[in-house]
């Protein structure tokens, strides 16, 4: 299940210490992206590869408007196992 944060929030998160992991991955996605929809399946292959090998995969929503749920249906409607970072105000 996705679990929406900001990226704003990473810093005082258990995101905090991005370099635990030998890399990061951010995927940005949107709900209503026909590109990003399309690639679901690609991303969710990437996502599987990169974790065994300490890679952490991000999906972002830039969309300021998006809610959690949202976020939530969208992971589940387009196989996303990638955790879901909010950031509807450009922080990160």
């Amino acid at each position: 299940m996705l679990m929406p944060v900001t990226l704003a929030a990473c810093a005082t998160s258990e995101f905090q210490d991005w370099t635990a992991h030998r890399a990061v991955l951010l995927f940005f996605v949107g709900t209503e992206c026909p590109v990003s929809n399309l690639y679901a399946p690609e991303i969710e292959r990437i996502a599987k590869q990169a974790a065994p090998r300490d890679v952490a995969v991000f999906s972002v929503y830039p969309d300021p408007e998006l809610t959690q749920e949202a976020a939530d249906r969208h992971g589940r409607d387009f196989g996303h196992s990638t955790r879901a970072l909010l950031d509807g105000d450009h922080s990160g």
